[in-house]
């Protein structure tokens, strides 16, 4: 069995290994976060055909809900992954979970199989292990109906594959690139042994080689097959999360700068040694194997684009725009939104969320801890490349492309930077397809660190053993957090259910019994009311607006404090009472 295999069999394993901690961890119904009935109510709405009377409907109620609730459409990406679901097993909590999960094992998947490409085993297993093992993510996908996983999934895997077009690289398995070999010397051999640009020159000037067909299908299809496929997952990441688009404009920021590179490559050159634009060197140095020079590389870059136009148009055009209502919630930005979310993403240390300890303020400190490995993995990693003997069998760096690495850092700026003009926080779901990078970046530093890094020196062997240790305490941390969950936690959720609990349903059915259809409730989760109910639903705290209202639904879990006011008792009278809910019905 070849090593590459091998690493394909490890990857299933650890992908295999996060399926079944999801699955164990998975309970019916939901909590009563609203963005899930958002979702399953979109999707629900697809397979009916109903999608644009959902739309109207739920943009009534976040208009009349007070605050700012929510978007009047999601995209529709993870609508439709949920849509498969309702149309094969019907409403059922356990089919929507599992595109979570699903999605989950194959990003698992792709990142061991990327962070091998880099660096070796032994990192690239236990970097990997941080993710199948989390007990935060491997919750998110198995009890949380939300895009935060598919998006994680997707939008990793649309920069892996868009990122293979950069570089000094060629695209294709190791027989590809002795193809390449091959034909550039047998082009050379041509050319009397001048400078031959293998991707600059049509097609017309292999016809002497002797590569068979299957090769130069191989040869000119694998650039066009990797670019489809980053093309379709753009498209599908756009369409799972607006700011899926920051990938499209890493995109664009990238091949502005290759166009440029091709047209004023002098002037490329000179803002590449300009002292005070050196932070722009790596930007100005990036390179890919396909010049847009020619007409075999311009194909492959604009590929990407024709294909997300066309998906994208016909989305829309099908389905109405998704994400609408997102645009509002930049009315309320403000200097101080802006000031609060740039300290909130980066002083305030969310990524060590990731950790997942209950005493929080043990995640910080190891957070930290970790920041230099991250470093050294991101910057110092081209010195130690170079410098390592390439003799060596084991070395810790296999390989480095630092042009796909600049596509990755452009993306992540460019995420960041819409998170902090974004009002919401969210936490650090928002922040999910940050993470694969960071722990990449920071096991790459502890395969430099290892071994002393770049200066060798005894102390950062040390640190970097110690991080080790500590780490593997956490890993262990991990496992017996999943098996405490499993054990009892899961038990209690069974249980209570959330938002879908048996006296939640309870309600619920009298609701759909005993109300008109067009009756409106006020609620102070709207959007779950409405799936479970299919009643027009608004949330306020104000008092003054039970008269807009037909019913007022109230919930122990979340209690509404005027309730025991007499002018809130003069309104209405009760209908409906169990051991958690009251409707009350308003009088006129």
């Amino acid at each position: 069995m070849t090593t590459k295999i091998q690493d394909y069999f490890i990857g299933l394993a650890l992908a295999s290994l996060s399926v079944i901690v999801c699955v164990s961890k998975m309970y019916w119904g939901h909590d009563w976060g609203g963005d899930f009935s958002g979702y399953i109510a979109q999707a629900i709405s697809i397979t009916t055909h109903s999608a644009q009377h959902y739309i109207a409907d739920n943009t009534q109620i976040i208009s009349q809900t007070d605050g700012i609730y929510g978007p009047y459409a999601y995209p529709w990406g993870f609508p439709i992954l949920l849509a498969f679901m309702y149309k094969l097993f019907g409403f059922n909590f356990y089919a929507f979970k599992s595109v979570g999960v699903i999605c989950f094992g194959i990003f698992v998947l792709l990142f061991y199989v990327f962070c091998r490409k880099y660096i070796a085993r032994k990192y690239a297993f236990c970097a990997t292990l941080l993710f199948a093992l989390n007990p935060s993510l491997t919750m998110s996908a198995s009890n949380s109906v939300l895009s935060d996983i598919p998006f994680l999934c997707v939008g990793f895997g649309t920069l892996l594959a868009l990122g293979s077009l950069f570089g000094s690289h060629k695209i294709g398995s190791h027989t590809h690139s002795k193809m390449i070999q091959k034909v550039t010397e047998k082009a050379n051999i041509v050319g009397g042994g001048a400078k031959y640009n293998l991707i600059s020159h049509s097609s017309d000037s292999f016809s002497n080689t002797s590569l068979s067909f299957w090769q130069n299908l191989i040869f000119y299809g694998a650039p066009f097959a990797i670019s489809l496929l980053g093309g379709i997952l753009m498209l599908l990441a756009c369409l799972i999360r607006m700011n899926g688009m920051v990938i499209v404009l890493a995109l664009l920021c990238m091949h502005s700068v290759l166009m440029l590179k091709c047209c004023a490559p002098n002037l490329c050159e000179a803002i590449a040694h300009k002292p005070y634009l050196c932070f722009l060197r790596p930007i100005f140095s990036i390179k890919t194997p396909f010049s847009l020079c020619s007409a075999f590389g311009f194909g492959v870059h604009i590929l990407p684009y024709i294909v997300f136009g066309i998906g994208y148009g016909f989305v829309v055009s099908h389905l109405s725009s998704g994400g609408s209502g997102h645009f509002e919630i930049f009315a309320s930005m403000s200097l101080k939104s802006i000031v609060g979310n740039l300290r909130y993403y980066t002083i305030d240390c969310l990524y060590a969320e990731f950790f997942a300890i209950p005493k929080k303020v043990l995640n910080v400190p190891i957070f930290v801890l970790c920041v230099p490995l991250m470093w050294w993995g991101l910057v110092s990693v081209k010195k130690f490349y170079h410098a390592q003997n390439p003799q060596n069998p084991q070395k810790a760096i296999l390989t480095y492309n630092q042009s796909q690495e600049v596509f990755f850092g452009i993306f992540i700026l460019g995420f960041l930077g819409l998170l902090v003009l974004w009002v919401g926080l969210q936490g650090i779901r928002f922040v999910y397809l940050v993470l694969p990078f960071m722990v990449f970046w920071g096991a790459r530093g502890v395969a430099i660190g290892r071994v002393g890094g770049i200066n060798a020196s005894s102390k950062i062997k040390t640190y970097t053993r110690f991080v080790c240790v500590l780490l593997m305490v956490i890993m262990g941390y991990f496992v017996i957090n999943n098996l405490v969950f499993t054990a009892s936690h899961k038990a209690k959720q069974l249980e209570s259910g959330g938002s879908f609990n048996p006296l939640a349903l309870e309600v619920y059915e009298f609701i759909k019994a005993k109300t008109p259809q067009d009756a409106k409730i006020l609620f102070i989760k709207p959007r779950v009311l409405y799936l479970a109910t299919h009643r027009l639903s608004f949330a306020s705290s104000n008092i003054n607006r039970i008269k807009e209202a037909d019913y007022v639904l109230l919930c122990d879990d979340m209690p509404f404090s005027q309730e025991g006011d007499l002018r809130f008792q003069e309104q209405v009278k009760l209908v409906f009472e169990n051991a958690k809910f009251r409707l009350y019905q308003v009088l006129r």
